[in-house]
């Protein structure tokens, strides 16, 4: 059976620094459901994210960037 992935995208008011935007990333990952996450290569306050709804959800994803100190909202589903 296909899963279907949705994409979400958070918007990091800080700054993404290479070294705190991998970090993030890095433990978006480790998300049980998240297949793909990353910074936007074209606005670096993005937080690119795909994930499978059945596994995990958008305030699972958003609570662990506010969990890292980031002030952020989530702006597509």
């Amino acid at each position: 059976m296909a899963h279907t992935l949705v994409n979400i995208m958070v918007d990091v008011k800080q700054s993404l620094a290479c070294e705190s935007g991998e970090a993030l990333v890095e433990e978006l990952r480790r998300l049980h459901g998240v297949s793909r996450a990353r910074v936007s290569p074209w606005i670096s306050r993005l937080v690119l994210v795909d994930f499978d709804p059945m596994l995990t959800n958008t305030q699972r994803i958003f609570g662990a960037v506010v969990y890292h100190g980031f002030d952020a909202r989530l702006v597509g589903l």
